[in-house]
């Protein structure tokens, strides 16, 4: 088609009664600066007190279908990655912009510090507000995520 994309771009599929439409994956990157002179690393990856922090933004590839473009839905788990499960993707296919965010301690929970994995949210949030432009989070929780939303 010329395009680099599908055939089908504008295709819509029915769930249950719903129209699911297409989205995009954009990759974030957020960096959280760690502010104490500690020497020890609870995480792999980063650069002296800086650790990076990775996510995907599932944006509605149809801006006329997103539900309100100003409105965000942020889903993270202490230890989990987000980026497969069905709810957050499905949510951005029915037109909410939804960010899964990853914290520094994914995949790996024998150094997990809670407070930090607060801190890692906090700073998906300043993100999503401050360099997305979204003005109202919507934060999600799925079984661990659940108590970080709360």
């Amino acid at each position: 088609d010329g395009n680099g994309g599908d055939d089908d771009d504008d295709d819509e599929e029915q769930v249950a009664g719903l129209r699911l439409g297409k989205m995009d994956r954009i990759p974030l990157k957020v960096v959280v600066r760690e502010r104490n002179n500690d020497s020890r690393r609870e995480a792999y990856g980063g650069v002296g007190s800086n650790v990076v922090l990775d996510g995907e933004w599932l944006r509605p590839r149809d801006e006329r279908r997103a539900a309100q473009r100003h409105v965000v839905g942020v889903f993270m788990h202490p230890v989990a990655t987000m980026t497969s499960l069905p709810l957050p993707v499905a949510l951005a296919r029915a037109g909410m912009h939804v960010v899964v965010a990853a914290s520094r301690f994914a995949r790996n929970d024998a150094t997990l510090v809670v407070e930090k994995v607060v801190l890692d949210l906090g700073a998906f949030v300043q993100h999503v507000r401050h360099v997305l432009g979204f003005r109202t989070v919507v934060l999600f929780g799925w079984s661990g995520g659940g108590a970080l939303a709360a």
